[in-house]
């Protein structure tokens, strides 16, 4: 019965309209400007720059507050990063609802965290096996502070995005924890731009905006939905 019970609370925490406000934009060149407002926006900001020269790139912020905070605390949620893959795993993994039939269907089929080795393999629906190498900074002083680096290491396995380098994707999360709130902030940037492929550029950008905001979706309902014990 709990287990039950479980899945109707993640489910309605999963896909009803979220209370929360969220921002999100794409752009064709390096763009920064939703990052939260935090003694470390500089920080992440000129990290992002340096780290390669992005040509595009899909940024998504929303703010939690407190009182909906139910469930891991924020440091557990980034232990946890093997949950991303499965709709069988915690929260559903990173999924989507699908607008014909309803049903919840994976974006991530399978993910595995190599914690010792800084590791993340993730195997996409569509882009097959992704290797990342995976750096997760903690601060603590007045805000807790985490952010998540997942640099591309090695060229996807489906060959047809071959034009996707290692060392030239990655995907950024930044959480900063506060009394009243956290700050949820999900990029994913690359050098290669959608626009040398005219005839698939709408489906690249929905493709990985899509990512974004449902890999945000999953860290909302990890960090809101209540655990049963």
């Amino acid at each position: 019965m709990k287990k039950v019970f479980l899945a109707f609370l993640i489910y309605f925490f999963s896909f009803q309209v979220f209370s929360v406000k969220r921002d999100f934009k794409h752009t064709y060149a390096q763009d920064y400007s939703l990052f939260p407002k935090s003694d470390y926006s500089s920080l992440y900001s000129t990290l992002l720059k340096t780290i390669f020269p992005s040509a595009y790139c899909f940024q998504s912020v929303m703010f939690i507050p407190r009182s909906e905070m139910k469930g891991y605390p924020c440091k557990e949620v980034l232990t946890k990063l093997d949950q991303m893959g499965g709709i069988d795993k915690e929260c559903f993994g990173v999924s989507y609802k699908d607008g014909n039939t309803g049903k919840l269907k994976p974006i991530f089929k399978k993910a595995e965290y190599n914690f010792d080795e800084h590791e993340l393999y993730v195997k996409d629906k569509t882009a097959g096996g992704l290797h990342f190498d995976l750096k997760v900074d903690e601060y603590y002083g007045k805000n807790k502070v985490y952010g998540v680096m997942a640099l591309l290491k090695k060229n996807p396995d489906n060959i047809f995005l071959r034009e996707i380098k290692k060392n030239e994707a990655c995907i950024f999360v930044f959480i900063e924890e506060m009394e009243e709130g956290a700050n949820l902030y999900v990029l994913i940037q690359c050098k290669f731009s959608p626009l040398k492929i005219k005839i698939l550029k709408r489906i690249i950008e929905n493709a990985i905006s899509g990512r974004v905001l449902e890999l945000q979706n999953w860290f909302y309902r990890m960090i809101c939905t209540p655990q049963l014990q």
